[in-house]
């Protein structure tokens, strides 16, 4: 009876990690990297379209810096998944790349994912803000000031990323006896070790902590956006409109940006409730196989976010749907 058991068990074991492998392949081999070649393609027209713009307001400032660093996440993210087409062909390669983007390309990338996320929160922001009070942040926010929060967040995220980006992992050629080569492989720093208190509180309080309170506000701000935006709706709808301050409001602008925070928290909050699974679940450390799927979920849906916002901006805008098929169309008539 045990051993039938025991049988099952490792049936049971066997069946899931073959599930998992196919998923791992799925993933890894094709979604992602069809969500970068997609992003990268949306994200380099909408940078073209917003710097011909005759008029650069405060908005296409933050839609391009924002489409610059989608970029930079989504060929950081094709560069760290090549391994998976690689092991097809040569798992000695795989080991030795994995060796080298595990030390120098993941870090770059999830930096960009955090500026990314703190994009999406100033959206959310200057969008409340313009929809509350229109007069008074026509004249507060402008390009000075949204440039200078940009500037503030892309100073903000290196220091609290350099500390595990620049010195935390070093590599060190060593015999493997598996593959009975030389083979490099990953040893943490003398500094990380010594110093693993601090850095654990800074990525737990500072970095995750601060991730998840921006994703927090930037669906409080939409839901608030989005009641605002139905107020002023039905007042422009009883000819009101016009005796009252809601006229200010873009109504057009404030729906797509809107959409824009929705998906963010759409494909963010699945790899919110991972990253609370994995900290309730000690025993899911890498190498374990449920660990790096639920990370690969992560980083796709990551993905699909960061090559969404084109497709929100050709499809809510009018204009930019026009300068779409103009750049693609070599500036024909259409």
């Amino acid at each position: 009876m045990v051993n039938t058991l025991q049988r099952e068990d490792t049936d049971s074991e066997e069946v899931s990690n073959v599930y998992i492998k196919g998923a791992d392949i799925v993933i890894n081999c094709c979604l992602v990297h069809l969500s970068v070649l997609v992003g990268v393609f949306g994200n380099t027209v909408t940078l073209i379209i917003l710097s011909r713009s005759a008029v650069r307001d405060t908005t296409s400032i933050i839609l391009m810096s924002m489409a610059a660093c989608d970029t930079w996440f989504l060929v950081n993210l094709s560069a760290r998944k090549c391994d998976c087409l690689m092991a097809r062909f040569d798992p000695v390669l795989v080991d030795i790349y994995n060796a080298y983007t595990v030390s120098y390309v993941r870090r770059p990338g999830r930096w960009a994912a955090f500026v990314a996320v703190s994009h999406t929160t100033l959206i959310s922001c200057e969008r409340l803000l313009s929809v509350f009070f229109p007069l008074k942040v026509s004249r507060m926010v402008n390009r000075r000031t949204i440039l200078t929060a940009l500037l503030g967040i892309y100073l903000s995220w290196p220091v609290c990323v350099v500390p595990f980006a620049a010195f935390n992992y070093r590599i060190e050629w060593s015999f493997n006896n598996f593959y009975n080569r030389t083979m490099p492989a990953i040893h943490e720093t003398q500094w990380f070790t010594d110093n693993r208190l601090v850095l654990d509180i800074i990525n737990d309080l500072v970095i995750t902590m601060v991730t998840f309170s921006f994703a927090a506000l930037v669906a409080a701000n939409s839901c608030a956006t989005a009641c605002r935006l139905s107020q002023v709706a039905k007042q422009r709808s009883m000819m009101v409109s016009k005796k009252m301050e809601g006229s200010r409001i873009d109504i057009k602008a404030s729906r797509m940006l809107l959409v824009v925070c929705c998906v963010f928290n759409i494909c963010n909050f699945p790899g919110f409730v991972i990253c609370i699974y994995f900290y309730l679940d000690s025993s899911l450390r890498p190498p374990d196989r449920l660990h790096k799927l639920l990370s690969d979920v992560e980083g796709l849906l990551l993905a699909v976010n960061a090559a969404s916002n084109f497709f929100v901006y050709t499809l809510m805008s009018a204009r930019f749907y026009n300068a779409v098929v103009a750049l693609i169309g070599c500036g024909r008539e259409i």
